[in-house]
């Protein structure tokens, strides 16, 4: 987590690398997801006991757009996060939000290897989740992206994932910018300069668990 000057340095010095394609005009790009939580609720109590192999499952679009939908599992083991998603259509994921049955049966369809955890914990839709990214990638085989998640915000009202907009509650304000940076191997060394100097510590920050509190 970085406050708002510490924001404005790092965009500084970050202007060198290209920003994600997907950001529009403004510089950033709106997610918006639909996370599912089982009839125990053991996502938030997983993130919250700091269970280290844990798995969610998402539906996710990008700036609000309906023609581009995944259907996500969400992998942590250690520090290591892995996905696998799969685009599916407005229609399959209005009858999957709406159907339970329909959705845990397409979940063990989709990832099969979660099939038996699945079939234990049964998934239905839980809470809406949507924020303003800022992103900077490389497109090389290490995929450094560095990101900014902005105004984050969410609602359990789930009927409200293809509407234009939601009833918010903040998460975080214009203050606060959750700062990630992701790659496949390594950080270079450029980059851990640059972002040496910042007095802040690595945090664990869920935005689902957040938001379910």
């Amino acid at each position: 987590m970085i406050d708002i000057f510490q924001y404005k340095i790092l965009k500084s010095r970050l202007q060198f690398l290209p920003k994600d394609p997907h950001c529009k005009k403004t510089g950033y790009y709106t997610v918006r997801s639909l996370y599912l939580e089982d009839i125990l609720g053991n996502s938030k109590f997983e993130k919250d006991s700091g269970i280290l192999n844990r798995n969610k499952f998402r539906f996710r679009t990008y700036n609000n757009s309906t023609e581009f939908i995944l259907l996500e599992n969400k992998a942590k083991v250690g520090d290591l996060i892995h996905k696998k998603s799969l685009k599916i259509t407005k229609e399959l994921t209005t009858d999957l939000i709406t159907d339970r049955n329909l959705l845990n049966a397409t979940l063990k369809k989709v990832f099969p290897d979660l099939k038996y955890e699945i079939s234990q914990k049964f998934y239905s839709p839980k809470v809406i989740i949507e924020y303003k990214r800022e992103a900077y990638a490389t497109l090389d085989q290490n995929n450094l992206r560095i990101n900014f998640d902005k105004l984050i915000n969410s609602t359990i009202d789930t009927s409200l994932f293809f509407k234009s907009s939601t009833p918010q509650k903040l998460i975080t304000n214009s203050q606060n910018i959750v700062l990630e940076i992701k790659y496949t191997h390594y950080i270079p060394d450029h980059i851990k300069f640059l972002l040496s100097p910042l007095e802040s510590s690595r945090i664990s920050f869920s935005k689902y668990a957040n938001s379910i509190k």
